[in-house]
């Protein structure tokens, strides 16, 4: 993702930086509760947007996600759909909207599409692994191509 030209990443914090952090620079970070990635992106307007990054290699029990995704969206700088959960597969993906939606219908989340957004783990590499230096080698061996080289 730091790598790719279809986002500018201008600030990048491992879970293992998050937590090697004074307390008083967590943010309302605990031990419990600690992204796999903190990620800031710079908008056209010069301005930082933050994102939380989260990996789902497989599912925890259903219940820890309630307390999570609580968790999440009692933050003030939760917004936008900027906790990103990257799920290894479509199935985990699909479980993820799914909780979602029961917290929703029960009254633990205002609404969805407000908090996260959810994308396996194949969709997010067509959508972001053309990075800059692959996008570079590309257009030089179609402009080779073209020359007839």
């Amino acid at each position: 993702m730091e790598k790719t030209d279809k986002i500018n990443v201008v600030d990048w914090w491992s879970e293992e930086y998050i937590r090697s952090l004074p307390v008083h620079k967590k943010d309302g970070l605990t031990t419990h509760k600690v992204p796999d990635a903190i990620f800031w992106r710079q908008r056209k307007d010069g301005s930082r947007q933050k994102y939380f990054l989260e990996y789902e290699r497989s599912l925890k029990a259903p219940g820890r996600y309630g307390k999570i995704f609580q968790f999440y969206a009692k933050r003030k700088d939760v917004k936008d759909r900027n906790v990103v959960y990257i799920c290894e597969t479509e199935q985990i993906r699909d479980k993820l909207v799914k909780i979602e939606n029961e917290l929703v219908k029960g009254g633990k989340l205002k609404a969805t599409d407000l908090y996260f957004s959810f994308i396996a783990l194949e969709e997010f590499n067509r959508a972001y692994a053309h990075d800059k230096a692959e996008g570079k080698a590309r257009r030089i061996l179609t402009e080779r191509k073209r020359a007839g080289m």
